[in-house]
């Protein structure tokens, strides 16, 4: 656990914030964590799902917190833990630090222990015209029982919403402008509103 905690407060130096181009810095974001993960050989755990939804919490609070652009070079060249270590004393703040150790924490608790929250979105860009189907990762969604969730991506609510497990929401995206970077707010009854700043792009789909 302690280990797993020392890696996954390391993997987030990385992740520039450009304000002049939203999608792109969150790319980045998504790219360098990736990339963390990738590097780390001494990961506890070989499970596809767990590192992909550490990933997106990754890249979330990689664009919430402004990672610099000499971090996300660092990490991109370190091949193992304590490079990262080293990477991570060196370009986070102290309130960066702190950010991202509450963010490990959350997510390596035990599942029974989690607060109702959301980790992720894959993919985070779609279709200005609507219909792209995207899921929202997270923790304890169904686990205290029935509740209901709506979902507005921007200032429009999803049309379609559905519970695929505890750590899943499967979600059409509604209409939006194209190159706009929206947030994704939900809605719980009962759980009160969560809200992932800047977290999905509309993008028009590439030409085959």
């Amino acid at each position: 656990m302690r280990a797993y905690l020392t890696i996954s407060l390391v993997l987030l130096a990385g992740c520039p914030k450009d304000p002049n181009d939203p999608a792109r810095a969150q790319q980045r974001c998504s790219d360098a964590a990736a990339m963390a993960v990738m590097a780390l050989h001494d990961a506890p755990t070989g499970d596809t799902e767990t590192k992909g939804n550490f990933r997106a919490v990754i890249a979330n609070r990689c664009v919430e917190d402004r990672w610099t652009a000499e971090a996300i070079e660092c990490t991109a060249a370190s091949a193992a833990s304590e490079a990262l270590k080293t990477c991570w004393y060196k370009h986070l703040s102290q309130e960066q630090q702190e950010k991202v150790t509450r963010a490990a924490q959350a997510f390596l608790a035990e599942p029974e222990k989690r607060a109702l929250g959301v980790t992720g979105i894959e993919p985070a860009k779609g279709d200005p015209a609507g219909g792209t189907t995207i899921a929202l990762k997270g923790t304890r969604f169904t686990a205290d029982g029935p509740r209901k969730v709506r979902v507005f991506v921007g200032e429009r609510e999803a049309p379609s919403v559905r519970f695929k497990s505890d750590e899943e929401l499967i979600v059409q995206t509604p209409p939006g402008k194209a190159g706009e970077v929206v947030d994704v707010r939900l809605q719980f009854d009962p759980g009160g509103e969560i809200v992932m700043p800047k977290a999905f792009s509309y993008e028009k789909p590439e030409k085959p």
